[in-house]
C-alpha cells in the first residue's frame, strides 16, 4: 500500500492510524503489554490502542525494507507518523533528505483554520536560541505546521497577543482534538551560534502548552536545520528558561523600539511615494504655472524634506544605541527599585517606555511561519 507519512521530530515513537490498520487487515486487539501512554503538546495524555509491526520502505528504495513497530493511534489526523528515533536511524533528515518530497496545497487548504501539531511523547532534543534576546530552549518539531509559544511565556515576557480578524486558528493534535488559539505574537528568533542573524517569525499562542517555544516544520526546513546544521540540536528535553529581569526589560524595550522603527520606515516610504506622485502630476499639467503655484509647490516640497529629515534622524538614533548600553540601562532601572517583589512585565513595559535608550534592529529576513505562507508541505511517500 502506498501512503504518505509525516516526518515528526516531535514524536517519541512511530504511529499509525486505525484507518490504515483496518485497510491493511492487520488489526490486533490491544494488550496491556503493547498499550502505551504519551503526552501531547498541551500536557494532556493519550493512550494508544496497541502496537503492530509493519514493513516499511521509502519510495524508490524497494530493496531497503524496515520492520517498524507502530503504535496504533485512534483518530490520528494522518495515516503514518514517523518518529524522531526512526528518522535519525535512517538519516532521513540529514544524509537522505532527498526522501522528503513536496505536496502542493490548494489555495483553500492554505487558508484553512486547522493546523496540525503532532507532538506525541517526550522530546529527545531541543534547539537553543534567542527570542527577542531572551535565551530559550526551543522544541524543534517538524510535525507542527506552526511555530508555537505558550500563553504563560508570552504574558510573562510582556508580549502583545494579536488577534486575527478574519480567522480563528485551531490546533489539531495527534489524537484529533481541537484547541483554539487566543492569538499570535511577532518575535525575532536567532540561533544560539549566530545571535546577530535575526529571523522574524509569527508564533501562535497555545494555552497550557507544555513547552515555551515550539519551532514548526516550515521554519526548520526553510532554514535547513537538519540538513546543514544538525550540530545546532542538543540532546535532551527542552528546559524552561527564565530570563533575568534585566533581559526581560531589554526585550520589552527592544520590541517597543522595533515597532517604532518599522512605523517610521513605513511612513517614510509612503510619504516618498506621495511626494513623487505629486511632482509627477505637477509636471503633467499643460502650459506654464503662475508664481503662486510655483511658491506653493516649493513650500510643499520643503515640508516633505523637513518631515523626511526628522524621520531619518530618529531612524538613525534607533539604530545607533549599542546593545550593552541597553542592558546596562535596564539593569540600573531594576536595581533602583525599592520593592521586594520583582516588577511585572506590564510594569517593565511602562518603565522602559519612558527610557531614552534605543535598540539595534536590522532583521535579515521575514518568515511568516504560520502555515499559510508556504504553498508546499513536506511529506514522505512510500
Amino acid at each position: 500500500m502506498r501512503v504518505s507519512a509525516v516526518p515528526d521530530t516531535g514524536a517519541q515513537g512511530n504511529f499509525v492510524s486505525t484507518n490504515i490498520i483496518k485497510r491493511l487487515g492487520v488489526w490486533s486487539q490491544p494488550t496491556l503489554e503493547s498499550e502505551r501512554v504519551f503526552k501531547l503538546v498541551d500536557g494532556r495524555s493519550v493512550s494508544t490502542r496497541g502496537q503492530v509491526q509493519l514493513r516499511w520502505s521509502f519510495e524508490g528504495e524497494a530493496n531497503s525494507v524496515y520492520n517498524v513497530t507502530f503504535n496504533i493511534l485512534e483518530d490520528c489526523p494522518d495515516d503514518i507518523i514517523l518518529g524522531n528515533a526512526f528518522l535519525q536511524e535512517t538519516s532521513t533528515l540529514t544524509a537522505n533528505s532527498h526522501r522528503i518530497s513536496y505536496r502542493q496545497i490548494s489555495a483553500e487548504q492554505r487558508y484553512k483554520q486547522r493546523y496540525r501539531v503532532h507532538t506525541v511523547g517526550t522530546p529527545s532534543q531541543y534547539l537553543p536560541g534567542f527570542v527577542d534576546y531572551c535565551k530559550v530552549s526551543a522544541f524543534a518539531d517538524t510535525g507542527s505546521e506552526l511555530n508555537l509559544m505558550s500563553e504563560d511565556y508570552a504574558r510573562r515576557l510582556g508580549y502583545e497577543i494579536l488577534n486575527s480578524t478574519d480567522e480563528q486558528i485551531y490546533f489539531e493534535l495527534a489524537d484529533g482534538s481541537l484547541v483554539p488559539s487566543p492569538g499570535y505574537v511577532e518575535a525575532m528568533w536567532s540561533f544560539e551560534d549566530d545571535p546577530a542573524h535575526e529571523i522574524r517569525l509569527y508564533f501562535d499562542i497555545l494555552p497550557a502548552s507544555a513547552y515555551e517555544i515550539v519551532l514548526g516544520g516550515d521554519m526548520l526546513f526553510e532554514n535547513k536545520v537538519f540538513e546543514k546544521s544538525p550540530e545546532r540540536l542538543v540532546a535532551g528535553t527542552p528546559v524552561s528558561e527564565i530570563p533575568e529581569l534585566c533581559y526581560v526589560a531589554y526585550s520589552i524595550e527592544k520590541r517597543r523600539k522595533r515597532k517604532r522603527l518599522e512605523l517610521l520606515q513605513e511612513e517614510e516610504r509612503q510619504d516618498s511615494i506621495n511626494e513623487e506622485y505629486r511632482c509627477h502630476l505637477l509636471r503633467q499639467q499643460p502650459g506654464g504655472t503662475d508664481e503662486a503655484a510655483i511658491e506653493q509647490d516649493r513650500q510643499l516640497h520643503q515640508e516633505w524634506q523637513e518631515r523626511s529629515a526628522r524621520r531619518q534622524a530618529e531612524i538613525s538614533s534607533l539604530l545607533a544605541e549599542p546593545r550593552a548600553s541597553l542592558l546596562r540601562t535596564a539593569s540600573l532601572q531594576l536595581a533602583s527599585g525599592s520593592t521586594s517583589q520583582p516588577p511585572s512585565a506590564e510594569a517593565l513595559s511602562q518603565t522602559t517606555a519612558s527610557s531614552q535608550t534605543t535598540t539595534v534592529n536590522e532583521p535579515i529576513q521575514l518568515q511568516r511561519g504560520r502555515g499559510i505562507s508556504f504553498a508546499f508541505r513536506k511529506i514522505f511517500r512510500s
